[in-house]
């Protein structure tokens, strides 16, 4: 079935459906060049399947068909040039279905108007706050009243769905979408206070782990479903680190098989989003071989597949060739282009980051730690910002953390040179290179809050040995 999207844009714009065809109509003052994406976020390697891309006109009008495979959410994402013509990036969730029509006209950021047919749907994720972002207010460190807290706007949010339903009677598609939306942004806020607080409330987060609802895989097309799914896999298998007897993702794969036997396309959506992160730091030939291994006896069909074949070649080259220190030019804070292999010699740590990379952030009290407690002579620190960031916010970052070391920014190019020679994708990124140039690999990547210091010391204690 296709569907048929147009829409004319004056202030913000947003989305709607069409029996066959789905068409937009947005009040905003006359927005040309706004580019709108149309995607469904179920591609574990590229994030998204685009449906369609399209750019305003002059005027701030646009069509565009695309197909419609079943009643279900879809992701628009609009770049609104602001009065830099710097892009500004919007998002939201709309709810279509095939052979039917919505209109959405909107008079503001905040003011979305619903008509025509899926209008009852759309304007409850509205009032509940599942069309966009909406995050719990809270700051308590203690599990059981954080739980109590943000459960009791779970349950607000999940009466008001329920009395829409009753009034509205919605398909069950639609009931179980917006319920896993409910259920599983509660449980992403709980798993994130067990990663701030890991050492916390032991037994409270025991007991609440065992009451984990997986629901069932007809909430596959909840993107909190799946994303929560690996958050409580992730804390499982950190929970049993102690056994050592099989890497962190080989463990974290045989739980998913225990608890997701039936599950299949879940299950291979949940295994290729975490090998394809796990890629970015894991030195274990063999694990990685064999966590392949595990997605092709789920699925030999499996889309994935060809991707982390191409990785597995690229790690391999990377990690058994004779690479050094990259010839790649990047620009300093003042402009001037230094290359990597100027430092050649000396002990390197590269750290890769961005200011909007929340595991980035956590991870620099101590990589600047590092530089003030290791010999400066032996060790150079270079941070590497990746080209997300602005100039500006790059240099008020530095400033703001004291930043030392060398302190370099990629862009959209040499970025795609940085990555594909140390083979990552996920920020934060470390490298160690010795005093050959040599990149130095170590099982489960590199982390400054973990293994940092010892590797660096011990790179400085060879050299002062002679060996």
């Amino acid at each position: 079935m296709k569907t048929t999207i147009i829409i004319i844009p004056f202030l913000l714009t947003q989305l709607c459906s069409f029996g066959q065809e789905v068409t937009i109509k947005g009040v905003m003052q006359s927005r040309p060049g706004v580019t709108i994406r149309f995607s469904y976020p179920e591609d574990p390697i590229k994030g998204s399947i685009n449906v369609s891309e399209v750019t305003t006109d002059e005027n701030g009008t646009f069509s565009t068909t695309f197909e419609v495979d079943r009643k279900r959410p879809i992701r628009v994402d609009f770049n609104i040039p602001d009065s830099n013509r710097n892009p500004h990036p919007y998002a939201n969730y709309l709810w279509i279905e095939p052979n039917k029509v919505l209109q959405v006209i909107i008079k503001s950021d905040t003011a979305l108007f619903y008509s025509g047919q899926c209008v009852n749907e759309n304007n409850t994720l509205k009032e509940i706050g599942l069309n966009g972002r909406v995050d719990y207010e809270t700051k308590d460190t203690n599990f059981i009243s954080f739980c109590q807290k943000i459960d009791s706007q779970k349950k607000e949010t999940l009466s008001k769905l329920l009395a829409a339903n009753k009034k509205y009677k919605f398909s069950s598609n639609f009931l179980i979408y917006a319920k896993a939306e409910i259920i599983y942004y509660n449980y992403r806020h709980k798993f994130q206070f067990i990663y701030n607080y890991p050492d916390k409330n032991p037994s409270e987060f025991t007991n609440f782990l065992q009451s984990v609802n997986l629901l069932s895989e007809k909430a596959f097309y909840s993107l909190k479903f799946r994303k929560g799914l690996e958050d409580y896999f992730n804390i499982l298998s950190m929970r049993n680190e102690k056994d050592t007897s099989e890497s962190f993702i080989l463990r974290t794969f045989r739980l998913i098989d225990n608890k997701l036997g039936n599950y299949p396309k879940t299950k291979e959506f949940i295994k290729s989003d975490l090998l394809s992160f796990t890629f970015a730091y894991e030195q274990n030939i063999d694990s990685l071989k064999e966590a392949i291994a595990s997605i092709e006896n789920d699925n030999i069909q499996s889309k994935s597949l060809p991707y982390f074949y191409k990785k597995m070649d690229e790690k391999i080259s990377l990690l058994y060739s004779s690479k050094k220190i990259p010839d790649i030019l990047l620009e300093d804070t003042n402009g001037k282009l230094v290359s990597l292999k100027d430092f050649e010699g000396k002990i390197l740590f590269i750290d890769f980051w961005g200011s909007w990379c929340k595991p980035c952030m956590e991870e620099m009290p101590y990589s600047i730690k590092l530089h003030e407690e290791l010999d400066s002579n032996k060790i150079v620190f270079i941070y590497i910002n990746n080209p997300t960031d602005s100039h500006e916010k790059w240099v008020s970052t530095i400033k703001k953390l004291g930043l030392k070391g060398i302190n370099l920014k990629a862009d959209s190019e040499t970025q795609k040179m940085l990555t594909d020679f140390y083979v990552f994708t996920n920020y934060p990124f470390y490298v160690v290179h010795d005093t050959t140039g040599k990149p130095i690999n170590v099982e489960g990547g590199i982390r400054p809050s973990i293994n940092a210091k010892q590797i660096l010391s011990s790179l400085i204690d060879k050299e002062k040995n002679g060996y």
